[in-house]
């Protein structure tokens, strides 16, 4: 019984082996016998041209090679096949051709042409159906190409490639017989393969690379800026996962700026503040336009931080921005912004004479309408003439104040007095002198206090100034800065004396 069982056990197992390797054999399809025919040319007497049709028929045939799925007939045996039976390729799709096709087993029969157009190449490559006596593929180069190009042959491997690719979709509706290495780039610039040159390729174009084999690849991208970039791409093993393409990105930008924004917080009236969200470690460059047009904007600064002041611009003149972020490798994003900005003087900036705004009477009426502090003491200084009778204090008065002040320490015989020193007060700023100063009224001169001072801006002591107001003969009014209080001094104090100007 014993021996039975063992029998019984041995006999399924053989039988369960013989099973599995039938289901196993019956997943390995017979590989399509297939034949690549002589590509025709328009002019056979042409020697050129029929050698590169040999050439072209080779490279097919000894791609297809590469492919377990089919069986390619060697050259010798279709030039015997042509020659046996008289073949035309313009009368492939007879019934007594497709008839001798069959009975050599051959599935499928790709053929082509290669017409000239303006001493370039348009290559046809098709497929013939043996069983339906029916083209079902059909695959050419929509750019012409130059046979003296040096991409010629890189070119014409891809549109091989392309046919082949073809080819196996349509015969077993499977994945793309062969991988792809595929190239995008970030900037444009010449693309080479193996050390021949393959594309140009414009800023997001890409470019793919078909891999029948394992082993290292070289790229090279040589970029308009003239930056250079080289890359060995290994393909360890095929296919390739998950969808038979290795990515390869060159000259990619960083991210675009983001946030951008710009405002008239700033010291000067002729400058504006641009600031954006940016990275550590990218150079961000600042390009503007007195128009809303990117394309023609100018490069105003470069810097690694994420704001930057941009100075020197015309006053009251609306600008726009814009801000592009460059990686360590020197490829550049696109411009981001648009944003923009108003000059003008306000009060605390620094006015057209180097010194700081700080009234702003809102018009032109009488002929100005900002009041500037000048950058700096001219004091200290007696405020002297006697009896002058200029009691002026409101603002707008302080130009007539200086004057009449003057004509009365002229009289006297008067020298380096705060309102002499104001007159005789000179600026040289950005190539221009101004020399249009006076000493302020007790209006203005509170106003200074109340705007600059009390912001800390002017470099004020905290000590008496003198104003252009008098009170009585021998006293006019002063005010100290420490305490903001106003009162009448003796003329024959030294206090400090601030020009100011009018435009």
């Amino acid at each position: 019984m014993k021996r039975l069982i063992s029998s019984i056990v041995l006999m399924v197992v053989c039988l369960g082996t013989v099973l599995v390797r039938g289901l196993y054999a019956q997943d390995e399809p017979k590989p399509l016998r297939m034949a690549v025919f002589p590509f025709e040319v328009a002019d056979p007497s042409d020697k050129t041209l029929a050698d590169d049709a040999r050439t072209i028929t080779n490279i097919v045939r000894t791609n297809l090679v590469q492919y377990p799925q089919y069986e390619v007939m060697t050259r010798e045996d279709i030039d015997k096949l042509i020659k046996e039976n008289q073949f035309q390729i313009s009368r492939l799709t007879s019934n007594e051709n497709l008839s001798t096709l069959k009975m050599k087993n051959i599935n499928y029969l790709a053929v082509g042409n290669i017409n000239i157009l303006r001493r370039r190449y348009i290559i046809t490559m098709n497929l013939l159906d043996i069983s339906t006596g029916q083209y079902v593929y059909s695959q050419y180069n929509k750019d012409s190409m130059d046979p003296d190009d040096p991409a010629f042959l890189t070119d014409l491997d891809q549109l091989t490639d392309l046919f082949i690719r073809g080819v196996g979709k349509v015969i077993g509706g499977k994945a793309p017989l062969s991988d792809y290495i595929q190239v995008t780039t970030g900037t444009r610039g010449t693309l080479s393969f193996q050390g021949m040159t393959a594309a140009t390729l414009d800023r997001g174009g890409s470019f793919p690379f078909p891999i029948r084999r394992p082993g290292t690849y070289l790229l090279k991208m040589r970029f308009d800026n003239g930056r250079e970039i080289t890359k060995d791409v290994t393909i360890l093993e095929l296919p390739i996962i998950p969808d038979g393409v290795r990515k390869i990105e060159v000259g990619m930008p960083p991210a675009k700026p983001a946030n951008v924004q710009v405002n008239a917080d700033t010291p000067t009236a002729d400058s504006l503040n641009v600031l954006w969200t940016g990275s550590v470690g990218i150079t961000y460059t600042v390009y503007y336009n007195t128009e809303d047009k990117p394309d023609t904007a100018q490069a105003c600064g470069t810097i690694s931080g994420t704001s930057i002041t941009v100075e020197d611009l015309e006053i009251d003149k609306q600008y726009y921005f814009w801000v592009t972020a460059t990686s360590e490798e020197g490829f550049e994003s696109d411009k981001s912004g648009g944003k923009s900005g108003l000059t003008g003087y306000a009060i605390g900036k620094r006015g057209p004479a180097g010194g700081l705004i700080f009234y702003d009477k809102g018009n032109d009426s009488g002929g100005w309408r900002y009041l500037e502090a000048a950058p700096s003491d001219v004091g200290p200084a007696q405020w002297g003439a006697y009896a002058s009778g200029i009691y002026n204090k409101e603002v707008g008065k302080g130009r007539d104040n200086t004057l009449g002040i003057i004509i009365k320490s002229r009289q006297l015989g008067e020298t380096e007095k705060a309102a002499q020193l104001c007159n005789e007060f000179k600026v040289d700023w950005k190539g221009k002198v101004y020399d249009d100063w006076f000493l302020p009224t007790q209006g203005e001169l509170d106003l200074m206090y109340q705007n600059l001072f009390k912001k800390e801006l002017g470099g004020f002591k905290y000590d008496w100034y003198w104003t252009s107001s008098e009170f009585v003969s021998n006293a006019a009014y002063a005010q100290q800065f420490s305490t903001g209080r106003q009162t009448s001094q003796p003329k024959t104090e030294d206090f400090g004396v601030r020009p100011i100007r009018a435009f």
